[in-house]
């Protein structure tokens, strides 16, 4: 039975190293009387949704929930996948039923606000990042969310405001640096835009968009450059112009 287990225990394994195929591969050798354990679906579920197939991820998850129908894990992975699937209706039940158990989770918390946000009530979401950082003050994810509203709001001292803050909790926040860089790259500051790119580039190299930015930032921030430095700015405004142009019109 021990042994069993240890295939579990390896699949998870590579499960965490993100090499999702090894391990589904490595779940093709569970014997029959281990198919059925929660945490075989939860494996299962999460890999196929790391290789993108949420339809499939969506189908282990609920046939999971069939057996264990209150497992957090499996809640967490449906809501996930609904999500994914644009199903808001089914994501929210599995979300609030999270929270039901376990109220508390600023990581449910966070995860509702995120859907919230995705759907465009943002006033909703920032009363429950309000909680999840009531719960934990310094809590990335949350910071990160405020980082991303603030974003939507086209509130730019805002985005470097949490910005900054997320990265005095979290000095290795991926998505702190990039936003940051961005915004310090609009405003011509590109030396500074350049060191947030090439660290989140660091951070996260199959980031196409910040290993884009971290070189062209990079050219910009070398000192042959500086007799156009202003021009950057400039640049950056128009570029801020255009986003709230497009922003506007959605709304129409």
């Amino acid at each position: 039975m021990d042994e069993d287990r240890n295939i579990l225990i390896l699949a998870r394994h590579y499960l965490e190293m993100d090499n999702y195929s090894k391990a589904l591969d490595t779940l093709e050798n569970l014997p029959e009387m281990l198919l059925n354990d929660s945490e075989h679906w939860v494996i299962r579920g999460h890999a196929l949704y790391g290789l993108k197939h949420y339809k499939k991820a969506a189908e282990a998850a609920i046939t999971g929930l069939s057996y264990y129908p209150e497992d957090p894990q499996l809640l967490y992975l449906h809501c996930l996948c609904q999500d994914r699937m644009h199903n808001l209706e089914e994501a929210e039940r599995a979300i609030l039923a999270l929270l039901s158990g376990d109220p508390g989770s600023p990581q449910y918390i966070c995860r509702y606000a995120y859907m919230a946000a995705e759907a465009g009530q943002l006033d909703k979401a920032d009363a429950l990042i309000d909680e999840a950082l009531r719960i934990v003050p310094d809590y990335s994810w949350a910071m990160e969310m405020r980082v991303m509203l603030s974003h939507m709001r086209c509130d730019n001292k805002g985005v470097v405001r949490w910005g900054r803050k997320l990265l005095d909790c979290d000095p290795e926040n991926q998505y702190g640096h990039r936003m940051l860089g961005k915004q310090y790259l609009n405003k011509g500051k590109v030396t500074t835009a350049a060191s947030h790119y090439r660290t989140a580039a660091r951070i996260d190299p199959n980031d196409i968009f910040a290993t884009k930015y971290a070189r062209e930032s990079s050219v910009k921030a070398h000192w042959l450059m500086w007799p156009i430095r202003p021009f950057y700015r400039i640049t950056g405004i128009i570029g801020i112009i255009v986003f709230y142009i497009r922003n506007a019109a959605r709304t129409l």
